[in-house]
């Protein structure tokens, strides 16, 4: 999550928090409160752990339009060599020719 929705999170409940203090008659009522505010959210953390579980487990499907296998780009040859076509030559000393 973006951390300026966590901080509006964050305000949202700090208020709701003060207000619930506030208005109900005791103490006990805002546990019995702060309880169930805490069952719920760990229900609803759950189920959103299970959902990127499974999501992470299954194979993703390529987009509308894509192909199901990606080929490789194409091969470019390799640049010249320096001081020539890259052809071995009559005069070459590494490959002597058979008269020599």
């Amino acid at each position: 999550m973006r951390r300026d929705v966590l901080l509006v999170d964050l305000a949202i409940a700090v208020a709701l928090a003060v207000l619930v203090l506030i208005i109900t008659p005791g103490l006990a009522v805002v546990a019995i409160l702060a309880l169930i505010v805490l069952v719920v959210c760990a229900v609803s953390f759950a189920i959103d752990s299970r959902r990127r579980a499974a999501r992470g487990r299954r194979p993703r499907r390529p987009p509308p339009g894509a192909t199901a296998t990606r080929r490789p780009p194409p091969r470019r040859p390799p640049p010249p060599r320096p001081g020539g076509t890259g052809r071995p030559s009559a005069g070459n000393p590494r490959r002597p020719s058979g008269g020599r």
